[in-house]
């Protein structure tokens, strides 16, 4: 088990989530430079919903990420497709702008995308309304987006992993009833190591 290769979803989700915590940061150190720099007194009236809604629209950024991971995995230049994603989803999030400000038809894709959720949590929490919500929509999509990502993994790594499989099965070693190599059964090996 220890040399085994894990599943790729198990790589890629860590990594999609620690990038995603680096948003924390960014919200702590605008918030102490508003604070501390411009004199901006930010008051938050349910201080533990506030923080529990930023983990949460993190959680959601990371899963959301982890799909758009999984989905350009086979692609060389992945990376340029998914920077082209980057601004439309905090558009139509409302991170930047308010979505009463944007068209109609913006709207509904907003409705799919958990951060939008989380922002209205976050929002919320601060200005003392019900976060709870809109935080449990924003992680029920986060799980989905998880789901959908490893489901998306499987179908899109399965011809290069399904190549790779007939070949161990096929192999000379003799194998016992639950499929696994029969070591005592083993055909004879020459003295350089190979099969008779």
């Amino acid at each position: 088990l220890v040399a085994s290769p894990p599943n790729f979803s198990l790589i890629l989700l860590p990594i999609t989530l620690a990038m995603s915590t680096i948003g924390i940061y960014c919200l702590v150190a605008t918030l102490l430079f508003g604070r501390f720099v411009f004199g901006i007194d930010l008051t938050v009236e349910h201080k533990v919903a506030f923080g529990v809604s930023i983990v949460g629209t993190v959680l959601s950024f990371g899963a959301l990420g982890f799909l758009f991971a999984v989905s350009f995995v086979r692609f060389r230049a992945a990376w340029a497709l998914g920077n082209h994603f980057g601004y439309p989803v905090w558009l139509s999030d409302g991170f930047l702008v308010p979505l009463e400000l944007l068209p109609d038809r913006v709207r509904p894709i907003s409705w799919v995308l958990a951060p939008t959720w989380g922002m209205n949590a976050i929002r919320e929490s601060a200005l003392g309304g019900t976060p709870w919500p809109d935080l449990a929509l924003c992680l029920v999509l986060g799980v989905a987006y998880v789901t959908l990502g490893v489901l998306a993994l499987v179908v899109t790594l399965a011809p290069s992993i399904g190549a790779q499989w007939p070949a161990h099965r096929d192999s000379k070693t003799p194998r016992t009833a639950d499929g696994k190599p029969d070591i005592a059964a083993a055909p004879p090996r020459t003295a350089e190591g190979k099969i008779d």
